[in-house]
């Protein structure tokens, strides 16, 4: 059975006193959307100006988000529909004005798939900058752990977007395990390479 979603960007009208009118796109739920496997989702997102979605690209057009933009009224709205949501939809889904942007995190609960997967497991940062290693999980019931090659472990996390290295040096060269758990484990192997800022 197909389970499907519909999420509308309720539109907040702001006004000022200079009559002003400035429309932002807002979408419920900042914790994020959880889905399964199987089902269909469709955000809508709806502005005074003209708007289009952001999100990472896909490797395969199957997996590709469908577009449905047009006006109604003054205002411009876009759909963007998932009709088969897998565990590779994991992640941002940013709806952009000219102005003003507003996003939602889709998390998909997979029970085969515990990580989400990175466009590229190699990884380079600037000397004394930060860098996020992508190790995030697929929906918020998998603890999610990384370490490096000498078995530390890393603290400063973020669900939605991964670990992040403070002031890499020439020391944070290397192999970095994530590791995933919930009834069973996944592992990704990640490596960093610090350079030079140019």
């Amino acid at each position: 059975m197909v389970t499907t979603h519909v999420l509308w960007l309720f539109t907040i009208l702001v006004t000022c006193h200079c009559a002003d009118v400035h429309i932002y796109p807002d979408i419920p739920g900042e914790d994020g959307l959880h889905l399964v496997p199987g089902s269909q989702v469709t955000l809508s997102c709806r502005s005074s100006e003209k708007i289009n979605w952001i999100h990472k690209s896909f490797p395969a057009e199957e997996l590709t988000p469908k577009y449905d933009l047009y006006v109604e009224g003054e205002d411009h709205v876009s759909n963007l529909t998932i009709p088969i949501v897998s565990y590779k939809h994991v992640g941002s889904y940013m709806c952009q004005s000219t102005t003003h942007n507003k996003s939602i995190y889709i998390y998909v609960t997979d029970k085969s798939h515990l990580l989400f997967k990175p466009s590229s497991f190699d990884l380079f940062a600037a000397l004394n900058s930060d860098v996020i290693i992508p190790c995030k999980p697929t929906h918020t019931a998998v603890d999610v752990c990384l370490y490096d090659s000498d078995y530390n472990k890393f603290t400063d996390y973020d669900p939605k977007l991964g670990f992040k290295v403070k002031d890499v040096t020439v020391f944070n060269s290397g192999y970095y395990v994530c590791e995933a758990n919930t009834t069973f484990t996944e592992k990704q192997t990640f490596h960093l390479s610090p350079a030079e800022r140019k």
